[in-house]
C-alpha cells in the first residue's frame, strides 16, 4: 500500500494529534517567532534619557563603580621614592575619577565611548604614540561614540593590534573635516559584546544597556500609565433618568446631553446636584450614585513590574528606585552583597584597563612623579564597596584584642608587635606615636603621700582626723 500523502513525519518531539499540542499551526503557545533586534539610534537614546528610570539604568553602575575610587601600591620607584601618592595626586589633577565615570556612563548609554588623553610626545595624532618621548599628560577628553568613526579592523593575526581598528576619526573638527587618530592614543570602551555581524551593523560598536532593557522599561512605564489613567475612574458616576430609552428612541439625545451638562455645571460651580424629585410618591425621580472602583492588586502588579525591570538591568530595587525591599529580609543584605559583587566585575571589565593605561602614561611623562620611569611592580586596587556596620567593627576589634591577649600571655608576641598592628590599621581609634610601650607613670605624691603605704606586717598610718585605718590582711 502506498504511504498516505497527508501523513507527516516528525523527529524533533511529540505532538498530540487530536488537540494539536506542540503543533505550530494549531498550538497558540508556539504561535510566535523571534524577531531580530534593532539597535537604538542616537535620537531615540537621547529621548530615553529624559526618563528618570532610564537615566538611573545608565548612571547607577558607573557612580557606584568609582564611588570609593582606587588604591595604588607598588615598589621599584626612582631612588626608592614613595611614588604612589604622587601618582594619585596626578590622577586627581586630571579629574580622572569624574572622567572615567563619564566614560563608563556613555559606554552604557550609547554602546561605546572614547577617551583621548592629551599626551604631548611631539608627534601628530595620526602617528603611533612614542612612549619614550612623552613630555606631559595635561588633560583627558571623553567623547561620545557618535562623534568617532572606527576604521577598518586589522586582519593580520600576527599583529599586536589584530582585530582592532587601524585608526579612529574624530567628527568634531572645524569646517566638517575629520581628524584621524592612531589607536595607540585612544582608550575605547565597546559597549555590550555582540556578534561580528551585529558589530558591523553598528559601525564597529556594541550594544547599549538600553537596547536590552527597553522592553522591561516600556512595560514598567506602561503599568504606571495605566494606573494614572485608571485614577480618573476612581469613582464612577451613575445617573438614572426615567424614560431614558423612550427619549433615545424619540431622538431626544440633545435634551439628554443638555441635562447632563447642566448637572455637571451645578456640580462644578455650586458643589451640588439638582435632581428631579418626580411625583408625590417619588415615581419618575432621577437618581445619582457614586460607585467606587476597587484597585485591589494594583500595587502587587507594580511591584512585579519593578522586579522585572530590576532583573533585566541587574540593578537592585533599592538602587534603581530608592525604595526599601519588602518581605522577611527587609535589610536586603544578600541583594547588597550581590550588587557589590556585580560592581566589582564591572570594575575589572571596564575600568581596570583604562586605569592601568593612565597610570603608565603619568609615569612615562618626563614631568611626572616618576620622571619618565615606570616602576617595576605596581597594582591598581579598587576600594571595596562593602562597609561593615558598627556592630561588626566592634565584634572584630574585640576578637582581635582577645587574640592579642592570648598571644601576649603565651609569649608568642610582645607589646611592640601589638602596637605596630594598631598603628598600621587606618581604622584604629588609637593614636600611637611609636611601637615602644609607654613607661609606667610615676606615682603622684599628692595622691600617695610618703609613708601612706605600710610595709608588710605594719599597721596603716592614722588618717589626718585621728581615726585608725584597718591594717591590711596578709594572705
Amino acid at each position: 500500500m502506498p504511504p498516505d500523502p497527508t501523513t507527516q513525519a516528525r523527529a524533533d518531539g511529540f505532538e498530540n494529534v487530536s488537540v494539536g499540542l506542540a503543533d505550530q499551526d494549531r498550538d497558540w503557545r508556539r504561535g510566535y517567532t523571534i524577531a531580530p533586534g534593532v539597535a537604538l539610534q542616537q535620537a531615540a537614546i537621547d529621548a530615553l534619557m529624559f526618563d528618570p528610570v532610564a537615566a538611573r539604568i545608565v548612571e547607577s553602575v558607573p557612580e557606584h563603580a568609582t564611588r570609593k575610587w582606587i588604591e595604588l601600591s607598588g615598589e621599584g620607584g626612582p631612588a626608592g621614592e614613595d611614588w604612589a601618592p604622587a601618582v594619585m595626586d596626578a590622577l586627581e589633577d586630571l579629574d580622572a575619577q569624574a572622567k572615567l565615570t563619564r566614560l563608563m556612563a556613555l559606554d552604557r548609554k550609547d554602546g561605546g565611548s572614547v577617551m583621548l588623553p592629551g599626551v604631548d610626545d611631539g608627534q601628530a595624532l595620526d602617528q603611533p604614540l612614542n612612549r619614550e618621548r612623552i613630555r606631559s599628560l595635561k588633560r583627558l577628553h571623553v567623547l561620545e561614540r557618535w562623534t568617532v568613526n572606527r576604521g577598518p579592523l586589522d586582519t593580520d593575526p600576527t599583529s599586536e593590534t589584530f582585530d582592532q581598528p587601524e585608526y579612529y576619526e574624530l567628527l568634531r573638527a572645524k569646517a566638517g573635516a575629520m581628524t584621524r587618530v592612531h589607536p595607540s592614543r585612544v582608550i575605547a570602551l565597546d559597549g555590550i559584546d555582540v556578534s561580528e555581524q551585529q558589530r558591523l551593523r553598528n559601525g564597529g560598536w556594541g550594544l547599549s544597556e538600553l537596547d536590552r532593557t527597553l522592553p522591561a522599561l516600556r512595560e514598567w512605564n506602561m503599568a504606571w500609565e495605566w494606573v494614572g489613567a485608571a485614577m480618573k475612574h476612581w469613582t464612577q458616576t451613575v445617573v438614572s433618568i426615567p424614560g431614558l430609552m423612550a427619549m433615545l428612541s424619540a431622538d431626544k439625545s440633545k435634551a439628554i446631553l443638555d441635562r447632563l451638562a447642566f448637572m455637571q455645571r451645578t456640580r462644578s460651580v455650586l458643589n451640588a446636584v439638582l435632581l428631579d424629585a418626580g411625583g408625590k410618591d417619588g415615581d419618575g425621580a432621577e437618581k445619582l450614585e457614586e460607585i467606587a472602583v476597587s484597585f485591589t492588586g494594583i500595587a502587587a502588579v507594580l511591584d512585579r513590574a519593578a522586579e522585572r525591570l530590576s532583573a533585566a538591568t541587574g540593578i537592585p530595587i533599592t538602587v534603581l528606585f530608592g525604595q526599601s525591599p519588602g518581605g522577611l529580609s527587609t535589610d536586603d543584605q544578600s541583594g547588597t552583597r550581590n550588587w557589590h559583587t556585580a560592581i566589582a566585575v564591572k570594575q575589572r571589565a571596564k575600568l581596570r584597563g583604562p586605569l592601568n593605561t593612565l597610570v603608565e602614561l603619568i609615569c612615562l611623562a618626563q614631568d611626572g612623579p616618576t620622571r619618565g620611569k615606570v616602576p617595576e611592580r605596581w597594582q591598581v586596587t579598587f576600594v571595596p564597596l562593602d562597609e561593615p556596620s558598627d556592630e561588626e567593627i566592634s565584634v572584630r576589634r574585640n576578637r582581635d584584642a582577645q587574640t592579642d591577649a592570648i598571644y601576649l600571655d603565651k609569649g608568642v608576641i610582645d607589646e611592640r608587635e601589638v602596637r605596630a598592628r594598631l598603628r598600621s590599621d587606618p581604622a584604629s581609634p588609637y593614636q600611637l606615636e611609636s611601637d615602644e610601650p609607654p613607661e609606667p607613670p610615676e606615682p603622684d605624691p599628692m595622691l600617695v603621700p610618703p609613708g601612706s603605704v605600710p610595709e608588710p606586717g605594719e599597721e596603716m598610718p592614722p588618717k589626718p582626723n585621728g581615726t585608725q585605718r584597718p591594717a591590711p590582711q596578709q594572705e
